[in-house]
């Protein structure tokens, strides 16, 4: 009788602590090759671990038939952060009357939408994207489905820049099952700035000059896969002591389908902006923002 043993080799770069322990080697070069797992990275061939002094070539000649130094992929999120962490850093750090925007522009990048079922108004509510490439888009989807970027390249119309400008927005198919849809972003500002540039003003409040006590400015967002948002924030001007206070928050839902031609567009509980396009119609911000039109 023939019998065939297999057993599934070990990743070095993935591997738990237990799974390492089933290897013929000592706690202390395990735990050395996890130390250097940290701090190195991935280990991307078996014989980078002879730079630990635990561990030697005799070895790696024990375990090297049991085990694998394969790199983990990126999952799709991961590579979208890489791909435009230059475009987030901006986004993130603009404030007045640009932070409107970019707070809608980093919600839609974390959570990028299948470009086959978005519609005119999805499409205009990214940021730098003409009227005349968002046409373009959508005469392409009446062509059919746009499986990848050369098919959104070569929409009738579409301009270099509103090409580029929309990727980093979209996707060619639905939202892979083994991707969390729950995100969570902090924004923090502090600030020893005075308000004003000029301190011979006579209208200067001293105490709002103060450095000892800055500005703060702390602002949370999460969103969910089930269409749900919800933020939080607090403000509290230099000077201003501990008690004196702006916190505003809000709970948001949209796209909830009613009939088979008609959906929930958005429903907003708390502080918010109404816009069209770019442009605010009325908001419930207490804060005067000039130039935001």
């Amino acid at each position: 009788m023939l019998t065939l043993g297999y057993s599934q080799k070990i990743n070095l770069n993935s591997a738990t602590l237990e799974e390492l322990q089933s290897l013929e080697l000592t706690d202390n070069q395990i735990e050395s090759i996890i130390d250097y797992r940290l701090r190195t990275g991935y280990i991307r061939n078996i014989y980078d671990l002879l730079v630990i002094s635990e561990i030697s070539i005799s070895d790696i000649h024990t375990i090297r038939n049991t085990v694998t130094v394969d790199i983990p992929q990126a999952s799709t999120f991961e590579k979208d952060m890489a791909r435009a962490s230059y475009k987030m850093g901006k986004w993130i750090s603009n404030e007045g009357s640009t932070e409107g925007l970019s707070e809608v522009w980093l919600d839609k990048f974390f959570e990028p939408q299948n470009i086959n079922n978005m519609n005119y108004d999805d499409l205009m509510a990214l940021p730098n994207l003409s009227p005349v490439d968002v046409s373009a888009v959508l005469k392409q989807k009446e062509r059919g489905y746009i499986n990848g970027t050369w098919e959104l390249k070569n929409s009738p119309g579409i301009s270099y820049w509103g090409y580029k400008n929309l990727v980093d927005f979209i996707r060619f198919t639905d939202k892979p099952l083994d991707e969390s849809g729950f995100h969570v972003r902090f924004n923090s500002l502090v600030r020893t700035v005075p308000i004003t540039s000029n301190p011979d003003d006579e209208g200067t409040i001293t105490a709002f000059e103060d450095t000892s006590m800055p500005e703060q400015f702390h602002k949370l967002s999460i969103t969910s896969d089930l269409n749900l948002k919800a933020g939080l924030s607090y403000h509290r001007y230099m000077g201003q002591p501990n008690s004196i206070y702006t916190l505003k928050g809000f709970v948001q839902a949209e796209k909830y389908p009613l009939f088979s031609n008609m959906q929930i567009e958005r429903v907003v509980l708390g502080n918010y902006t109404a816009s069209f396009g770019q442009g605010v119609i009325f908001e419930t911000n207490d804060n005067f923002s000039p130039r935001r039109t």
